[in-house]
């Protein structure tokens, strides 16, 4: 990601920045996020999954409450291409640094798993449907247009 930025920085031309901010930058992104999930998920019991996953994937969706307004106000003082080079250099820096506090449980690890009031077991669903028959369903849209709203609102960002 990191260098994605750096390579944007150093030019305007329209290839570069499609291959250096839309795949490198985009690939780096994709590559933190499946490299920061599996990790984080292995410390916790499989009643804690779902909590897990959500609170990584809440790390990388707030990012925008900070880079918004630092993007703004380093175009405002330093141009586009200085701006990039800034937040390819500080990428660089804080992934590296970051990706060293990723550990797996040591081997043989097993978390802890709390006893709670009701039961553990997992809700089954009460029957498997074909494609034809989930889109003739009110919960497809309903889930769909929900999914729709929560990634154009993150995507805004």
């Amino acid at each position: 990601m990191g260098i994605g930025f750096i390579w944007i920085s150093t030019t305007t031309s329209y290839v570069v920045w499609i291959i250096g901010f839309g795949i490198l930058a985009g690939t780096g992104i994709g590559f933190g996020y499946s490299a920061a999930t599996p990790p984080a998920l292995k410390w916790f019991p499989p009643s804690k999954t779902g909590l897990i996953a959500g609170l990584v994937v809440s790390g990388f969706g707030l990012a925008s409450v900070y880079i918004a307004p630092l993007s703004q106000y380093l175009l405002g003082i330093w141009g586009l291409q200085k701006a990039m080079l800034f937040f390819g250099i500080a990428f660089l820096i804080v992934v590296c640094v970051l990706s060293m506090m990723l550990k797996n449980p040591p081997e043989g690890y097993k978390p802890v798993v709390s006893k709670t009031k009701g039961s553990t077991q997992p809700i089954i669903a009460a029957k498997d449907s074909t494609p034809s028959e989930m889109l003739k369903t009110g919960t497809f849209y309903s889930l769909w247009i929900i999914y729709f709203i929560g990634s154009g609102a993150g995507l805004m960002g």
